[in-house]
């Protein structure tokens, strides 16, 4: 009689069953024991052993549960596991689930594909397919492994959305954030907030940033600041291919992007956009360089670190020994310690000294520079090609001087000598003049671009 009345229960429920689950209810597809129970007029169907429930989202197993019928809810506990539509699956100690949320708590797991998020507690919307965490989670996936304190997993699109103190390991960073969206079958992070990246060689920080793992393609953006063992740098954004070494620096004409390479001759280049790679960095717009006590600026650079060659052009100036070289071009070529490193310029050559408080300043002018320099600081420069100088013997007197050729040559950051060497079939000319300055002079004495801060310790 017995037998026959838990049968007859089980036939009630499955009809039940069936019915309510065309409504997105719940149906009971095993059990080894079903007991109904009425307290205060509603009914408890308590299930024991092998239990297995469905509805119009999924399935769920466990060792045990507590249906309540009318209310679309039931108490599942021991060895929980729910198998989603889409192919998900989630673990768990225990379940309450009410009107399509599943609280699940004790060691959750969410499985999807090559991703598992493991969390104390987790909220899951079966129907809308999305489960969220507030005490803490951690999400395993190919790319690596992340931790926060709250986040959400849309299973439709394959998307985690974490929040506060998140740290993502992956293969080439370390990343510290708190706002974060990651996509772990396409291994990319977009990031909202200020953050830090750490690698093996170095770190940087940012305002946000997108990272694609897959492709080895970086971005960060609104305000980046970083440093390795060979280089530093900082700019409003960053972009950075992994696969061919190639780092791109953006800046403006106010915040202009800062680099320096602390290899060879520990050079430092400021302008609105930088291009660097292991055999290259060149810049353009209003790019500034540093380098011991060399200063320079033009409108374009390349260098070339290996071979140390610095190549200016358009309104290229450098200043040292109190000296502005203004030229169409400049081409340094730096040496090792055997070799003094030399200059050489083209075009609308003017060389002038520093003014005074007076105004007045020594030039030369000429079609062609060539130089050597010494620590950093000129040594000797050489004016060719129709050369003239402006001198100022006295300070109320100029003398505008005409000739093939005009030494300069420097020694402990003075001017020591002049020589004017005429042409095999000319002269010096030498007359009073009353001209200020020689054609293309122009007083590019102004305040220069504060170096890196953090850097400055290295130079």
């Amino acid at each position: 009689m017995r037998d026959l009345t838990l049968l007859i229960l089980l036939i009630l429920c499955s009809d039940l069953g069936a019915q309510e689950l065309k409504n997105g209810r719940v149906e009971i597809l095993n059990s080894r024991s079903v007991t109904v129970l009425r307290k205060d007029t509603t009914p408890i169907t308590i299930l024991r052993g092998d239990v297995i429930l469905r509805n119009s989202d999924g399935i769920f197993k466990c060792d045990s549960a507590r249906w309540w019928r009318k209310q679309d809810r039931f108490k599942a506990f021991g060895n929980i596991h729910f198998i989603g539509d889409n192919g998900l699956t989630i673990q768990s100690e225990e379940l309450d689930y009410h009107q399509g949320i599943a609280d699940l708590e004790g060691n959750v797991i969410l499985k999807q594909d090559d991703q598992i998020l493991e969390a104390p507690r987790l909220l899951y919307d079966t129907n809308n397919e999305i489960g969220s965490f507030n005490d803490g989670g951690k999400v395993i996936s190919n790319d690596g492994e992340l931790t926060a304190t709250r986040g959400t997993y849309e299973a439709r699109n394959k998307l985690f959305l974490f929040r506060d103190k998140i740290r993502a390991i992956t293969t080439d960073y370390i990343i510290d954030c708190d706002i974060m969206k990651q996509y772990p079958e396409e291994s990319i992070y977009i990031i909202a907030s200020d953050g830090t990246a750490k690698s093996e060689s170095g770190e940087l920080s940012f305002g946000s940033a997108h990272i694609d793992n897959k492709n080895n393609i970086s971005s960060f953006f609104n305000g980046v600041i970083g440093k390795d063992l060979k280089m530093g740098f900082s700019a409003d954004s960053l972009y950075k291919m992994d696969h061919n070494e190639v780092t791109r620096l953006f800046g403006d004409s106010l915040n202009p992007a800062k680099w320096i390479n602390f290899s060879n001759d520990t050079m430092e280049i400021h302008s609105e956009f930088i291009n660097h790679t292991p055999e290259l960095t060149i810049a353009r717009n209003d790019v500034f360089t540093f380098q011991n006590k060399l200063i320079t600026n033009s409108e374009n650079l390349s260098w070339n670190s290996k071979d140390s060659i610095l190549i200016l052009w358009e309104n290229a100036t450098t200043w040292s020994n109190n000296y502005q070289v203004i030229s169409d071009s400049l081409k340094y070529f730096f040496r090792n310690k055997r070799f003094k490193d030399s200059i050489y310029g083209t075009g609308r050559i003017n060389l002038s000294s520093k003014p005074d408080s007076s105004v007045m300043t020594d030039e030369m002018a000429g079609k062609s520079l060539v130089g050597f320099l010494s620590n950093g600081q000129i040594e000797t420069l050489i004016v060719k090609g129709n050369a003239a100088a402006l001198i100022h013997p006295e300070t109320d007197k100029s003398s505008n001087i005409t000739c093939s050729e005009i030494e300069l040559n420097f020694k402990e950051n003075n001017l020591k000598s002049i020589r004017f060497i005429q042409a095999p079939q000319g002269e010096i000319k030498g007359l009073e003049s009353n001209v200020q300055h020689l054609p293309n002079y122009e007083n590019r004495w102004t305040s220069y671009a504060s170096r890196i801060d953090f850097m400055s310790g290295r130079k």
